[in-house]
């Protein structure tokens, strides 16, 4: 395996595209099509890359999701340096399903919920 990235089923690309600009900061690497709405894109922040895609378009190249549920069935885990400086500046922006905490393991760890319902937790490694 070379990489992994994941890619995520989502109701509306330009809800979910303003969602992760506005909050998080990411930026877009590419969008199709390249011109009009957008139906996939494909977003990156550091070195944490996501691809969106639209349900309508996506369930045209795998039937199942047509009627699969948008998140909550996973969690994207994204490390950072400043587990302080990124839980002060979103823990009122989105909904925090896990407040700031130290785990057994050694890391600080909090979750917040994105517009679709996916769960980002955000950890530090001490």
């Amino acid at each position: 395996m070379l990489s992994l990235t994941p890619e995520l089923l989502v109701e509306n690309i330009q809800k979910t595209l303003n969602w992760y600009q506005a909050t998080l900061g990411f930026e877009v690497l590419f969008t199709s099509p390249e011109s009009g709405d957008p139906n996939f894109c494909r977003i990156k922040k550091g070195s944490a890359e996501i691809m969106l895609y639209e349900r309508k378009e996506f369930a045209k190249d795998i039937a199942s999701f047509a009627s699969a549920q948008v998140g909550g069935s996973f969690v994207l885990y994204l490390e950072v340096d400043n587990i302080q400086e990124e839980w002060s500046s979103l823990k009122d922006k989105a909904t925090v399903i896990q407040p700031l905490h130290k785990t057994p393991y050694g890391s600080e760890e909090f979750t917040i919920q994105d517009c679709n319902g996916y769960h980002l937790m955000f950890g530090e490694r001490s």
